[in-house]
């Protein structure tokens, strides 16, 4: 690291070694003088001209001229305290010693825009607080050796200058949970009001769609610096506002939070609200109507009540801002980062809409005076209402995205804002430019485009064959042209041999292509109820990815596997909802992990993309086109999106050919779809290496053959009942494994049940299958049968029912399509030579 006492020149050249853009500063002071310092760019060669030997600070230009590099500016003493536990882990933090890591650095691509978060209250001095602060591009900070005018240096608390690279979106969430948390700390109650406090910022942030892993985290942590002895217990607080949620309930929330807090409560309410972007409308041409309808709550019923409702919510749905997505209402409201998301609506966000586009009165009457219409809020029935059976006449919302896609007759959409005729909401970030597409691309159009993804944007990642390159292209095209396939879209699997070969990064830099930012890795859990709300979660916003990362242990989830073969359409209970709501499927679902183990169920529902660098180290690597793959996507992201559409709008003019001759059970569209599209653009490979992927997946089918073995060696053709079998069980690696035996009967049980009439080749014995024969005293009864007497067989290459090769394995009694007899030839990749990438 930099000396304490190093010199301002001496540190200026050591930031600009590092992808640092350094500015001079005057001695003990933060600000800088030039006041051209937004656009000052030193070089090796011009930095002696601003650090010549006199007395300076050293300042740090943020964002885009230091690629991508954030600071976290924790701005009080709840920030220092709470940062650690609710930002990013980073190596690289500095402050003075009497304030300590005040400051965190990352790096972001794209880079943040700078943000403050302040208090509610204002100090001696007129002006609020700060709390927290993400100083992006267009601003700067000084760093160490710098002298802060109280006259304490500042230092690093680290040993490298290694600051974090994360996702832009993800860090902007986590300042601002980090904020609510100060801000909550600050205002705090005292004791008598804390019960309350707790279950009113649950119900608020819950509400808010806030994971109730971060609720945690921001209540306990207020709590705890705010001076609450049981903080311990806010968890509680917090999981029963959630169990409340999830049943249906009503809970507190804003309201009651106001009044618990210290101080003016019902501010400190309406900016955390800002900040979570609570009713924030993404669409910038919609406007309250002037001229509003009045609906009488006192005089009408249910049934007039919702039809006025209706009336002034289609009057002033133009431009569109309420939309039916799925079986639900939502609009646009901005993420953290301030990029539109879809959000689905709740009573509170139908009411507040209301609000805007009608007066709701109630007639009052005194006695010995005539009735008066009074100001009224609009029902919660009636909101209810809306949302139990919402009308067809408003716009249907199928999928947002942030880059131009086709449709579902092949027409691209670029312009920004809602298509009616597709339901499609097209959002691209300002300042994205993309070449132009021609109509009709020529045969060099293609071969330059192909060339732009193969030999630029993917050419360092170290495919295993033809295949997996050709799956990773697959990946990226399949957004752009998700509404050309009427089916169903495969789970997109990255194995890879050895950590740090890239499978993240490859699954980033798609991303950045598509949505012009990193995706959010999301984590994988082994509870089946809990997994299967995640994935409704991560579903709701309409994400072109959603990634699984770094998978440990085998995937087998059936809510995932129920996901990918939906049909287009996905049903379950959004959390704080009470009704089953039924949203669009459009999105890719990815998985990267070390050789991933797989169930036969997500097998059958999967294609592969293996990585293997061939090293025992891959991060040692050397020698990329492109060492700075991330930066160089996002500063690229017009000219590869460019590219990606050449290819599809050059299938889109050829006929939208389909390649008949691939199978692929239960993806059979998207199979054809981007086989036909491979196949035009030279592209070769394409679903060659299923018959790896299986060969992963098969390690179910080995430990279930063992056990059967050993069932016939010792029962032969008798009947035996499930406690008979738990011993046979147990000395094989069966998915069965409980706390007590009692568990792994009931697991055992549900294991066999679930292979009755099944055919297991067991080598020169000859096959079997399970039959259920009644009970015994031990508990339920099976018998092994000869294999002929079953169903088709299961790992011995014989026949499959021909109704399994048209629904991919997703119904019947089969694991998954069955195995080629014989492994794929595959074209060995055409881009390997010589050189060592």
């Amino acid at each position: 690291m930099i000396a304490r006492d190093a010199s301002a020149d001496d540190a200026a050249r050591w930031y600009l070694e590092r992808r640092v853009a350094p500015i001079p500063v005057p001695f003990k002071s933060k600000k800088p003088v030039l006041t051209e310092w937004p656009a000052l760019r030193l070089t090796r060669d011009t930095v002696s001209e601003h650090f010549n030997g006199g007395p300076l600070n050293v300042g740090m230009l943020l964002g885009d001229p230091s690629d991508g590099l954030v600071d976290v500016d924790e701005d009080c003493p709840e920030a220092v305290i709470l940062g650690p536990r609710l930002l990013p882990e980073t190596p690289c933090v500095f402050g003075r010693e009497s304030t300590g890591a005040a400051h965190r650095l990352y790096r972001t691509h794209p880079s943040l825009p700078t943000t403050s978060f302040q208090d509610v209250e204002k100090r001696a001095d007129d002006a609020r607080a700060m709390l927290v602060e993400i100083r992006g591009t267009g601003a700067q900070t000084i760093v160490p050796p710098s002298v802060h005018p109280s006259g304490e240096r500042i230092l690093f608390l680290c040993e490298e200058f290694a600051p974090a690279e994360v996702d832009g979106g993800d860090l902007s969430r986590r300042v601002r949970l980090l904020a609510i948390a100060c801000l909550l700390a600050r205002h705090w109650p005292d004791e008598g009001a804390r019960h309350q406090a707790a279950l009113g910022a649950s119900g608020l942030l819950l509400r808010a769609a806030v994971p109730v892993e971060d609720v945690m985290r921001v209540v306990t942590a207020a709590a705890q610096v705010g001076g609450d002895t049981e903080s311990k217990a806010r968890r509680a607080d917090v999981l029963s506002t959630r169990d409340k949620l999830e049943a249906g309930a009503a809970v507190v929330g804003g309201g009651e939070l106001a009044k618990a807090l210290t101080g003016d409560g019902a501010a400190v309410v309406k900016r955390i609200k800002a900040w979570l972007g609570v009713h924030q409308s993404a669409e910038p041409r919609w406007r309250p109507p002037a001229d509003r309808p009045e609906i009488d709550t006192g005089n009408l019923g249910l049934a007039e009540m919702s039809d006025a409702a209706w009336r002034a919510l289609d009057l002033a749905n133009d431009p569109p801002r309420v939309y039916r997505y799925g079986t639900a209402l939502a609009w646009l409201a901005e993420d953290p980062a301030g990029r539109p998301q879809i959000e689905v609506l709740g009573q509170d966000h139908v009411r507040h809409h209301l609000a805007q586009v009608a007066t709701f009165t109630r007639w009052t009457a005194a006695p010995g005076r005539a009735p008066q219409a009074k100001p009224a809020f609009p029902p919660k029935a009636l909101a209810a209402d809306l949302l139990a059976v919402p009308r067809h006449t408003l716009p249907r919302l199928v999928r947002l995205v942030r880059m131009p896609v086709f449709t579902a007759q092949g027409r691209l959409l670029t312009e920004p804002g809602y298509d009616a005729a597709s339901g499609l909401y097209v959002a691209p970030p300002a300042g994205l430019t993309i070449p132009a597409i021609a109509e009709a691309p020529t045969l060099e159009d293609l071969a330059q485009a192909r060339a732009l993804l193969l030999n630029e944007l993917l050419i360092d990642f170290p495919f295993v064959t033809a295949a997996d390159r050709a799956h990773a292209v697959a990946l990226l095209m399949t957004p752009l042209l998700r509404e050309c396939v009427p089916g169903d879209v495969p789970l997109f699997v990255i194995s890879k041999s050895t950590p740090r070969t890239g499978a993240g990064l490859l699954v980033k830099v798609v991303s950045i292509v598509q949505d012009g930012a990193p995706v959010a890795p999301r984590t994988v859990s082994r509870d089946e109820e809990e997994m299967r709300k995640r994935l409704t979660a991560f579903l709701l916003p309409s994400p072109a990815l959603v990634l699984l990362d770094n998978l440990h242990g085998r995937l087998d989830s059936a809510a995932l596997a129920a996901i990918l073969t939906s049909g287009g359409v996905w049903r379950d209970r959004v959390l704080g909802h009470t009704q089953e709501a039924a949203v669009p499927v459009r999105t890719c679902f990815v998985v990267t992990g070390n050789n991933p183990a797989l169930s036969g169920e997500i097998a059958g529902r999967s294609v592969l993309i293996r990585l293997d660098a061939k090293l025992e180290d891959p991060s040692t690597r050397t020698g990329f086109l492109h060492p700075q793959l991330e930066a160089w996507t996002s500063e690229h992201r017009g000219r590869l999106l460019a590219a990606a559409l050449t290819l599809a709008q050059g299938w889109v003019a050829a006929g939208r050919p389909r390649d008949k001759t691939v199978v692929f059970g239960g993806f059979q569209e998207w199979a054809e779809t981007l086989g036909g599209l491979m196949t035009l653009v030279g592209i070769p490979g394409f679903l060659a290496n299923r018959y790896q992927l299986f060969q992963q997946a098969d390690e179910d089918t080995a430990s279930i053959k063992g056990f059967l073995a050993d069932w016939l060696t010792l029962y032969g053709m008798t009947p035996v009942a499930t406690k008979e079998l738990l011993a046979v069980a147990k000395n094989h690696p069966l998915n069965i494994s409980s706390k007590t035996d009692q568990g792994m009967l009931v697991r055992l049980g549900r294991l066999i049940g679930g292979i009755v009439d099944r055919r297991y080749t067991l080598g020169e014995d000859g096959g079997v299958a399970v039959r259920r024969v009644g009970n015994k005293p031990g508990g339920v009864a099976w018998r092994l049968i000869e294999g002929s007497e079953g169903g088709g067989s299961v790992g011995s290459g014989g026949s499959y029912p021909s109704s399994h090769a048209r629904n991919g394995g997703r119904e019947g009694d089969w694991d998954h399509p069955p195995n080629p007899p014989n492994p794929p030839s595959e074209p060995a990749p055409d881009w390997v030579d010589e050189d060592p990438r």
